[in-house]
């Protein structure tokens, strides 16, 4: 090899070096290969080798050896192992002595390239017999080829030895190549026998000598190495970065083995981090690659990390058949690849449902493993073999690849290990949750992201099963954060609904069969929610519905209550603070909060209302908000204990009001029954809407039902103030602290106190205002303007926007930071002209409120007036349309009805400036209505939502959406799938 890059630009173009460099033509020739294969010209290196071969004498041994060991080079350069052996087995007869030794090393070299591993050991063992040379340089490249012999052999500790030997010899000769090459050996023999750290440091003492002799090849080479080494124990960034510059070197060198090597490690890591595609498409040009080079042991590398990409992703039918072709062409010597591949066939075998062979598949895997001392494929065998064992003996073989991988610094195996135990059937609930979360914190610093994924919902699972609602919500949040590919959205979405399945089915009853009888269902809810007064009702044609049945309250309380309550004419009532609509209540009667089901037709039917004492707690830890969603879910599935068929679910067009928002729409119904579950909490919450559609009272609603209720909502316009002001409203300033600050003056975070905080327009927040409010979420310390004292909160943060802050965050004007800190639990607000059944519903209501508060007598809204308005598209919102309702009713005479000319010239304008609907626009605007139902439905998952509507493609889909005007962005929204 080249010494140095000094003669590379007098020797470009074929130009002999400068007289003195050199004394005759065949050292030209040599030195000009050496400079050609020092820059990756393999192919001109050979040539100018060949020639000073060519003109070498007979006698001239050192020389001779020196060019076949060189022309050796460029054939192994070029991906031509066996026409390199060939040629080293043409000459090998014209050596003798220590010569020959030395071409025996060489040819046991190649013989390993091939896969011949046993006449490699038989040719070593030739060169021994030759006898010791006496020359230091030579006795150690001789020593360090057998231990790589004897490495694929797997006689590791023999291996170490020779290596140790080559070593030595290079320190003692001053041979810095053959020390940086035994240091390279000694690392992948202490990977193999899972010494990850010793290997480590080897390797990297390696990388430093190659760097110090400017040797790039071989540096590509160590680099590749290291990051195997880093990717096993878990330090997937920092092998990320080695095998990216290995792949820029071997690139620039035209190095075509390390190419495909680093390709190979590179597709894993890829995989690991979550990017399929680019762990494809790395993957398939690598296999294509392989295929050409006479290397079966690389080949069959690639195919098995193809196969795993392909088991990964779902494929198992086609990842078994090539993992079972691999099985059957690894040769009888390369154990170190045979483990290997039968963990990965195991996999496949399970994912095929083909228990039985995956177990077989696993123990022979793990007894090769162990007889090879591969500690790291043993546990991974171990796993499977957990997966596939029956339960009483799964526990015994997870704790010992958890062992096993603990004491080998794997981390990565470790956590995906952790994450297999708490799936299993012998795992309790709380070891399985300590088992996820211990996993997640090694995903996150591993940079795991497809496991942190599968990971967050197997937590958000274990979560519900102890009733722990919110954070298994939260798990879902991040985990949708995370995800990149359609394969874990649907992950996330299934989740999802197992999640809000098993919340409406946590308190249900046993299986004996729902009670029959109303003091049956009665007896439920106060013994299993903790509800202290119900009222039973029933309605007619002509009045209010009178109280039938009482049980904890007062007949006149009640009565008051129903009448409050039916005048509310909607579906379903949820009010956290009872005193917000009746003012009376006497002692005995003093309820917290209530919740009331309407069943039956509007104008008759049955009312049956919940109350509950104030500041009830539930048994099972949660509050008040969360038992009377539960409890909801409870009377919905035993309506027939009314004798009634008709329900909630059977009526999906009734109108329900939480949080004082009122509506029939199926999404942001979905939407208003989550926020008790929401409350309870005490994760940052983002609302998104347009302006007008009611963010602010959803703020309210959250912080109403939640266990902050009795401390302070103190809310912010963060678009009302400019920059400095915002600062010192927000955390206040000490005296002095700027012109005009004459004393101590309380930031808004300080009065919210306990309480909850409510940042409205946070979008408008300048970016130093986005740095100190991180601080404050992620600390929960501030720091008043001038002040160098911090001081703890203990707030809630709730937020709203009417921007896309994600499309923020990618252009630089808001903190990615901040807006995943204020993200934890996203509430999208669907706009007004997404709910047209909403516009004829909130007109009549607003109606009724403007009458009563004007003192006018306004009959009703015309015909052609509603049409108008259900016509227009309202880009104000739910707030335009009260405004235009409040000015008709201004407008209207007494006794008046509201007509078209009443209303605002945008209003009417869109019917008046275009012709009467057609039957084209009207299959437009009911095909729209459809399509999107569908879409939030599914959570806007297209081919789950084109299945939904029949006979139609995920790309009709798409090409429909556009075409009807249809956000092909995903609509976030929470709470139960409407």
């Amino acid at each position: 090899m080249l010494e140095s890059y000094r003669f590379r630009a007098c020797f470009q173009g074929g130009q002999y070096p400068r007289e003195g460099d050199v004394d005759d033509k065949s050292g030209k020739d040599a030195k000009l290969g050496d400079l050609y294969l020092a820059v990756g010209n393999a192919s001109e290196a050979l040539a100018y080798y060949k020639k000073a071969l060519a003109v070498i004498g007979e006698d001239d041994d050192e020389a001779r050896l020196d060019a076949v060991v060189k022309v050796s080079a460029c054939l192994r350069r070029q991906s031509q192992s066996q026409g390199a052996l060939s040629f080293v087995e043409s000459v090998l007869g014209s050596f003798t002595g220590r010569y020959k030794r030395d071409l025996l090393a060489e040819k046991a070299t190649l013989l390993c390239l091939v896969g011949r591993y046993g006449e490699a050991a038989r040719v070593c063992e030739e060169a021994q017999e030759q006898g010791a040379g006496g020359d230091l340089e030579k006795d150690a490249r001789l020593y360090l080829v057998l231990g790589h012999v004897l490495a694929r052999l797997c006689r590791w500790q023999q291996a170490v030895v020779c290596l140790e030997q080559a070593a030595t010899f290079g320190r003692m000769c001053g041979d810095l190549t053959t020390r940086g090459n035994a240091f390279n050996n000694l690392g992948i023999v202490h990977k193999n026998l899972c010494r990850f750290r010793e290997s480590a440091t080897f390797l990297a003492r390696a990388v430093r000598i190659a760097r110090q002799q400017s040797d790039d090849a071989s540096l590509a080479v160590r680099l590749l190495n290291l990051a195997t080494t880093l990717f096993k124990t878990g330090e997937i960034e920092k092998a990320h970065r080695a095998v990216l510059e290995c792949q820029r070197i071997a690139t620039t060198l035209n190095l075509a083995r390390t190419m495909v090597q680093a390709s190979i490690c590179r597709a894993r890591i890829e995989m690991v981090k979550g990017d399929w595609d680019s762990a494809r498409a790395v993957m398939e040009a690598a296999l294509a690659d392989s295929a050409g080079r006479e290397d079966p042991r690389l080949c069959l590398i690639a195919r098995e990390t193809l196969a795993d990409l392909l088991t990964a992703q779902g494929d198992f039918t086609k990842a078994r058949q090539m993992l079972e072709e691999c099985v059957d062409a690894v040769s009888l010597h390369a154990k170190d690849v045979d483990a290997e591949l039968k963990t990965r066939l195991a996999a496949a075998y399970i994912g095929l449902g083909q228990r039985k062979k995956a177990g077989l598949c696993a123990e022979a895997a793990a007894r090769i493993a162990e007889g090879t001392g591969d500690l790291y494929e043993a546990g991974r065998a171990l796993r499977l073999m957990a997966v596939t064992a029956p339960s009483e003996a799964s526990s015994e073989y997870i704790s010992r690849a958890e062992r096993v991988f603990d004491r080998i610094g794997a981390r990565l195996e470790l956590a995906i290990t952790l994450h297999t135990r708490s799936r299993l059937k012998a795992t309790d609930p709380k070891q399985a949750v300590a088992c996820l979360e211990r996993a997640i914190r090694m995903f996150k610093k591993c940079s795991a992201r497809k496991h942190l994924v599968r990971a967050l919902c197997s937590l958000a699972l274990a979560y519900e099963k102890g009733l722990e609602h919110e954070k298994a919500l939260t798990c879902l949040a991040e985990a949708g954060k995370r995800s990149s590919d359609l394969r874990e959205r649907k992950l996330i979405s299934d989740t999802r609904l197992k999640v809000d399945l098993s919340f409406s089915n946590t308190f249900t009853a046993d299986s004996a069969g729902p009670p029959v009888t109303v003091e049956a269902v009665v007896s439920l809810l106060r013994s299993r929610f903790g509800v202290r007064s119900v009222v039973l009702a029933r309605g007619d044609h002509k009045g209010p519905p009178s109280v039938v049945r009482v049980w904890g309250i007062s007949q006149g309380a009640a009565a008051e209550l129903v009448q409050i309550v039916a005048s509310r004419d909607v579906n379903l009532l949820i009010c956290s603070n009872v005193s917000d609509i009746m003012d009376s209540q006497s002692p005995g009667d003093r309820l917290g909060s209530l919740l009331a089901v309407r069943f039956g037709s509007n104008n008759g039917g049955a009312l049956l209302v919940a109350g509950w004492p104030p500041d009830r707690v539930s048994a099972h830890g949660g509050t008040e908000p969360h038992l009377m969603v539960a409890a909801y879910y409870e009377i919905a599935h035993r309506l027939s204990a009314f004798e009634t068929a008709a329900g909630p679910a059977r009526f999906p067009n009734q109108p329900i009001c939480v949080g004082g928002m009122i509506t029939a729409d199926r999404c942001l119904k979905s939407i208003l029954l989550s926020l008790p579950r929401i409350a309870e909490g005490s994760a940052s919450v983002l609302i998104e809407g347009e302006t007008g559609t009611g963010k602010e009272l959803i703020a309210r609603a959250i912080h109403a039902m939640s266990p902050r209720r009795h401390k302070p909502l103190v809310v912010q316009n963060c678009a009302a103030l400019p920059e400095q002001l915002l600062e010192t409203e927000l955390f206040g300033h000490k005296a002095g602290a700027f012109t005009g600050a004459r004393g101590e003056k309380k930031g808004l975070l300080e009065i919210a106190e306990g309480g909850t905080f409510f940042l409205d327009e946070v979008g408008e927040v300048s970016a130093p205002t986005q740095a100190k409010m991180l601080r404050a979420i992620e600390t929960h310390e501030i720091r008043r303007v001038g002040d160098t004292v911090s001081r703890t909160i203990d707030v809630r943060f709730l937020s709203a926007t009417n921007k896309n802050l994600e499309e923020e965050v990618e252009a630089g004007r808001f903190r990615g930071d901040l807006y995943y800190r204020l993200n934890v639990v996203s509430v999208s607000l669907p706009p007004l002209r997404e709910r047209t059944g909403d516009v004829e519903l909130l007109a009549s209501i607003f109606l009724d409120r403007f009458t009563k508060s004007t003192g006018k007598r306004v009959e009703a809204i015309s015909d052609g007036a509603m049409r108008a308005m259900v016509g227009y598209d309202w880009p104000g919102n739910v707030r335009q349309l009260e405004n235009e309702v409040e000015k008709a009713v201004t407008m209207v005479g007494p006794g008046g009805v509201i007509t078209p000319d009443l209303l605002s010239a945008c209003v009417t304008g869109e019917i008046k400036d275009r012709r009467p609907l057609g039957l084209r626009d009207e299959l437009r605007m009911v095909e729209r209505r459809r399509i999107l139902a569908a879409l939030r439905r599914c959570g806007w998952n297209k081919t789950h939502a084109a299945r939904l509507l029949g006979d139609l493609s995920r790309p009709a889909l798409v090409a429909k959406m556009k075409r009807l005007g249809i956000p092909l962005k995903p609509v976030t929204g929470v709470g139960p799938t409407a």
